[in-house]
């Protein structure tokens, strides 16, 4: 079973104090109350999506979850599916139930 996502509040805290006050993921994590794994994760796709801080204000919790979770997303309809969302040649990761 996939875990929880973060709420996107909490997302916006981990970028704030990553970007603002430049602190470690250990750091991060005691404010936000969430694991250093998951601050590392958060940040990780938020690098993948090519995030910048300050959010513009036109960056919805949607459109903010949207540019973290996508490809997870994808991956987990086309294992439903049965199909593959990658084109040819692309390496995708297996999903959690794979192994």
């Amino acid at each position: 079973m996939p875990a929880e996502r973060l709420e996107m509040r909490r997302v916006r805290e981990i970028l704030r104090y990553r970007f603002e006050q430049g602190l470690g993921h250990k750091s991060i994590a005691i404010p936000v109350g969430a694991a250093p794994s998951t601050v590392r994760e958060t940040l990780r796709r938020a690098a993948i999506a090519e995030l910048s801080w300050p959010l513009g204000d036109d960056v919805s919790d949607a459109v903010l979850e949207g540019a973290l979770y996508k490809a997870a997303t994808l991956d987990i309809v086309a294992a439903v599916l049965g199909v593959s969302c990658r084109t040819p040649g692309q390496r995708r990761r297996p999903l959690s139930h794979e192994s």
